[in-house]
């Protein structure tokens, strides 16, 4: 009867009795009848790209745990593992806003009945409210104390925040969990060996919305916000406002502590429409004024910040190049061919890698990868030729295909 009274009294306070489960015991719903049975011999494929959904850095475990759970009974209900790719950046705001006590703000507090398209419906229906929250949250002397302004070039501003308060003020109007007042990811991230750097733009802005108002999202125009990217280079993190990496994700995850890139990029989203510049341009344009700010940055930010320089170019069939030099390249390539050592001292070794309009490994004038030690490869859409004479049957070839639909 005690047990009873209690469960009713939670009730009325609206606090749904929930049993945690940690996340190994969520991981044996893939082995479950139920999630084998609906993607059989993809399973496994299946368990892994759920999986990568929610390796989300700024969660908790218990937080995880909900979400994978949740996403697998979506995905045997719809018998699909295919997700939007706003999905990580909604989960994450979900769960961040439920921790800061502004819940109340969602039409819903539980991830349960909600589908993918449901969940980042509401995130961006709560955004405003969300927004002018996280703005009430900030005290304004502290912020402008810590807004420590450490360069400038024609076009960025550039801050390293010394508080939270700055950090919040400065990303205002972001996804960075380190701009979210109470939470603490700021102090997790930022310190004075290893600091966060903000860039603002001096001209280029983007609009900000009203509150939400009456479930509904008010589509008035309230103020603007500088065009603003953060980085912090101890963890690889170099967002966008959205708090989208510049890097991709292949180029973070390299052994090698340089940028060149050796993978296949397929429908890699590689502009920033904003600055009508690709991702790769504003990341080499931003790590460069990095390297100009040595003596106001710590030694080990500016040693990585030359470690990832590189300078990117657009071609004319609506990709781009990257080129860079390697110093101190590794004895095998990431397949594990030999390669010709560089010693650390001796200038270095060029690099470049070409690329379609899609982000696939490309070339029409050459090798579409130039390696560290020299050894080049060939490439067409992501296709990797045998040689240099192979590729060049198979450019005739598309080249030929081209030339008789035009004629047609």
């Amino acid at each position: 009867m005690k047990l009873l009274f209690e469960n009713w009294r939670h009730y009325l306070k609206e606090e749904p009795l929930l049993t945690e489960i940690s996340y190994d015991e969520v991981l044996k719903r893939f082995d479950g009848k139920k999630f084998k049975k609906a993607f059989a011999a993809s399973a496994p494929r299946a368990q892994r790209t759920i999986e990568s959904v929610v390796d989300i850095e700024d969660i908790e475990p218990k937080e995880k745990a909900e979400a994978l759970s949740w996403l697998i009974g979506l995905a045997i209900k719809k018998r699909s593992y295919s997700f939007r790719l706003a999905l990580p950046s909604a989960l994450e705001t979900f769960f961040q806003m439920k921790r800061q006590g502004v819940g109340h703000l969602l039409k819903s507090k539980s991830l349960a009945g909600l589908d993918v398209d449901g969940l980042i419906a509401m995130i961006k229906g709560a955004g405003p409210a969300y927004e002018k929250h996280k703005r009430s949250k900030i005290n304004p002397t502290f912020a402008a104390k810590g807004a420590n302004k450490i360069g400038e070039t024609e076009d960025w501003i550039v801050y390293i925040p010394e508080n939270k308060a700055a950090a919040c003020k400065l990303g205002g109007n972001t996804e960075w969990c380190t701009a979210a007042p109470g939470l603490d990811y700021y102090e997790q991230y930022h310190s004075a060996e290893r600091p966060l750097i903000i860039f603002h733009h001096k001209t280029k802005t983007y609009d900000v919305r009203g509150p939400q108002e009456k479930g509904r999202w008010d589509k008035k125009i309230v103020g603007k916000e500088p065009i603003k990217f953060q980085f912090h280079y101890d963890s690889k993190q170099y967002m966008d406002r959205a708090d989208d990496n510049l890097l991709s994700e292949e180029e973070i995850a390299s052994n090698v502590e340089n940028i060149q890139p050796t993978m296949i990029f397929a429908g890699y989203d590689y502009m920033n429409p904003s600055l009508n510049m690709t991702k790769g341009e504003i990341f080499s344009e931003l790590n460069n004024i990095v390297i100009s700010l040595k003596g106001k940055l710590p030694p080990a930010t500016i040693t990585s910040a030359k470690n990832l320089h590189f300078e990117e170019e657009r071609l004319p069939n609506g990709g781009f190049k990257r080129t860079g030099v390697y110093h101190g390249a590794p004895a095998t390539t990431t397949s594990g061919a030999p390669r010709t050592v560089v010693p650390p001292d001796d200038g270095g070794a060029p690099w470049w890698s070409t690329f379609d309009k899609d982000g696939d490994l490309h070339s029409e004038t050459g090798p579409a990868i130039k390696e560290y030690g020299g050894s080049v490869e060939w490439h067409i859409h992501g296709k990797p030729m045998r040689d240099e004479e192979a590729w060049e049957h198979e450019m005739a070839i598309n080249k030929a295909h081209a030339a008789a639909r035009h004629r047609f």
